[in-house]
């Protein structure tokens, strides 16, 4: 059960936290949502495909781990295997709100839950210099939440508009494990080269303009990660 509480350098002072990449949970995100800045780096690792949660109207590009529920094949005894982690993983046990002061003005806030496996006061990366600084951690921690709050409307406002403009196209991905067991990834979207390439000149300088069509690209690259993840997928099954 969480237990968030607002971050402070007098009564954290003395808070670490296991580092998150090593964390045993992250083992059970087999998908990661990616915001707009973040698909440069994630096409180099993974395959990147388009969801649409039941709560929202636009889909999101999600960078693939697994073709499971709970499957991240690229998590192994040392912990992540390649450099690139979404910020929705790497800021670990901290979230970003919003609290009213006493003028009435709401303020962003951080909070950690305390009750997080990975957050204690034994091991682990600092939270805060001794003279209460912010750790190195702690700022990364920061930058990412940051980026996830102020990148979000647009990344939804990119899948929107290649929603829109009908480029996102259902996909259903099925391989043989072995020679007995097959697997099947659905529920997934992703782009149609071909529409996009012959989309109009306004449509394309309209996606141009808002960076969208570099992004889109961006996806369209990253499918070649569907073979070696795949080959991943084999190798543990028959390992």
């Amino acid at each position: 059960m969480s237990n968030h509480a607002i971050l402070n350098n007098v009564e954290h002072n003395t808070l670490t936290v296991a580092d998150q990449r090593l964390a045993e949970h992250d083992n059970h995100h087999m998908c990661a949502a990616l915001t707009l800045s973040e698909l440069r780096a994630a096409v180099q690792d993974y395959p990147i495909l388009f969801y649409r949660s039941p709560n929202e109207s636009s889909p999101e590009p999600m960078a693939i781990f697994g073709f499971e529920k709970n499957e991240n094949l690229f998590i192994n005894e040392s912990g992540w295997s390649n450099h690139f982690i979404p910020a929705i993983i790497a800021k670990g046990p901290f979230k970003i709100g919003h609290q009213q002061d006493s003028s009435v003005e709401m303020n962003q806030v951080v909070s950690v839950d305390l009750e997080d496996p990975r957050v204690n006061t034994i091991e682990g990366l600092p939270l805060f210099l001794p003279h209460g600084g912010h750790s190195d951690y702690l700022v990364h921690i920061l930058d990412n939440l940051h980026r996830l709050a102020t990148e979000r409307p647009d990344t939804l406002a990119f899948g929107k508009a290649l929603f829109d403009a009908e480029l996102l196209e259902s996909v259903n991905i099925e391989f043989n494990v072995n020679s007995e067991e097959s697997t099947r990834l659905t529920g997934f979207m992703t782009i149609n080269e071909e529409k996009l390439n012959n989309l109009n000149g306004d449509a394309l300088e309209s996606l141009a303009k808002k960076g969208y069509l570099q992004a889109a690209y961006f996806c369209i690259a990253a499918m070649a990660n569907l073979g070696p993840l795949i080959q991943r997928k084999q190798q543990k099954e028959y390992n």
